[in-house]
C-alpha cells in the first residue's frame, strides 16, 4: 500500500510539474511567437540570397557483356593458368568501372579541358533567365578576353566540388539502374553538361576496351603460332573470338557503356535551395530555442526573487 502510494504522489507531482511548465510557457506566449516569427523572417531573407540551381538527371541502364567471357573462364579457367594466361577478374563489371572512371580525376581534366569548362563551372554565381546567359564573378573571370583575373582555384578543389556539388551518382542495387545528375545554376547548362558527360564517359570506356581487345588479339595471335597443344588451341582460339567481339561491339554498338532509359533533360523547376524544407527547419528551431530563453529568463527571475 505504502508502494502504491508513492507512485500516486510522483504522478500527480509529474502532473503538476507539466501543468507548472506549460504556465510558464503560455505567460510568455508573446515571447515564444515574437521569437519564432523572427526565425521564420530571417530564413525567407536566408532563402532569398541563396543561389538558385537546378538538376538534369538521366536514367540508365547497364549493358551486360560479360557472359560470353565467363563462360570462356568457367570452361577453361584451369587450363588457362597453367598457360600463364590471366582471364581476369569477372567479377568487375562494366558499370562498376564506368562509375569509378567517372568519378576519376583523370576524366575530370579530360572533360573539363577538352570541352572548356572550368569558367563555366568555377567562376559563375548565377544565370540570367532572361537571356539564358551565365553571370560570372567579376574578380575571378572576364568572359570577354575569356582570361581568369586572379585566385583561380586549384584542380584539387575543384574535382572536390564536381564530385561534391556538381556531379551525383547512385544505383539501385535491386535493379542495377544508374541515375547521374548534374547540379548548376543554368538548367540548359546541366542539361548540355550531362549530355557530354555520358558522351564522354562513353568514348572512354569504349576506347580502353578496343585498346585492350586490340593488343590481346596480337598477343593470342603470337600465343597460337608458337602452342602445338590442341587444347591450347582451342582456348586461344576462343579467346581471340572473345577479343574480337569485345571490339566489334566497341565499334558498331551506339550506347557501349549504358542503354540510356530516361535520357537529360533541361529542368523546369529549381532543385535548390529547398526553400521549404529550410523554413519549417528554422522556423522550428526558433520555436524550441524560444522555449529555452522562455525556461532560462524563468529561472532567472525566479533566483532574483529568493
Amino acid at each position: 500500500m505504502d508502494h502504491i502510494k508513492v507512485d500516486n504522489e510522483d504522478l500527480a507531482q509529474n502532473e503538476i510539474d507539466v501543468f507548472r511548465l506549460f504556465s510558464i510557457f503560455w505567460s510568455y506566449k508573446l515571447h515564444i511567437v515574437g521569437i519564432t516569427a523572427f526565425f521564420s523572417l530571417i530564413s525567407l531573407v536566408a532563402i532569398l540570397f541563396l543561389p538558385v540551381k537546378f538538376t538534369s538527371s538521366a536514367l540508365l541502364a547497364p549493358v551486360d557483356s560479360n557472359n560470353f567471357t565467363n563462360r570462356i573462364a568457367a570452361g577453361y579457367g584451369g587450363l588457362a593458368g597453367l598457360a600463364g594466361i590471366d582471364l581476369g577478374d569477372q567479377s568487375i563489371s562494366k558499370t562498376d568501372l564506368a562509375i569509378e572512371i567517372l568519378q576519376s580525376r583523370s576524366f575530370f581534366i579530360n572533360i573539363m579541358e577538352e570541352r572548356s569548362l572550368l569558367p563555366a563551372l568555377f567562376a559563375t554565381k548565377g544565370w540570367n533567365e532572361e537571356k539564358d546567359l551565365l553571370i560570372y564573378r567579376e574578380n575571378l573571370y572576364d568572359p570577354e578576353s575569356d582570361s581568369w583575373l586572379n585566385n583561380k582555384p586549384f584542380i584539387k578543389e575543384m574535382n572536390e566540388e564536381w564530385n561534391k556539388d556538381i556531379l551525383s551518382i547512385s544505383k539501385d542495387n535491386k535493379t542495377n539502374f544508374i541515375t547521374i545528375k548534374i547540379r548548376h545554376y543554368s538548367p540548359t547548362f546541366a542539361y548540355q553538361l550531362l549530355n557530354w558527360v555520358l558522351e564522354d564517359l562513353d568514348a572512354e570506356v569504349r576506347n580502353r576496351d578496343m585498346a585492350s581487345s586490340t593488343k590481346a588479339i596480337e598477343y593470342l595471335q603470337q600465343e597460337l603460332k608458337d602452342t602445338d597443344t590442341n587444347e591450347l588451341k582451342t582456348l586461344f582460339y576462343s579467346l581471340i573470338q572473345e577479343q574480337t567481339n569485345k571490339r566489334m561491339l566497341a565499334k558498331t554498338n551506339p550506347q557501349y557503356v549504358f542503354n540510356i532509359i530516361d535520357p537529360p533533360f533541361v529542368p523546369e523547376e529549381k532543385s535548390d535551395p529547398k526553400s521549404f524544407l529550410i523554413f519549417i527547419s528554422v522556423s522550428i528551431l526558433g520555436f524550441f530555442a524560444s522555449l529555452m530563453f522562455v525556461l532560462f529568463i524563468n529561472i532567472l527571475r525566479n533566483r532574483n526573487r529568493t
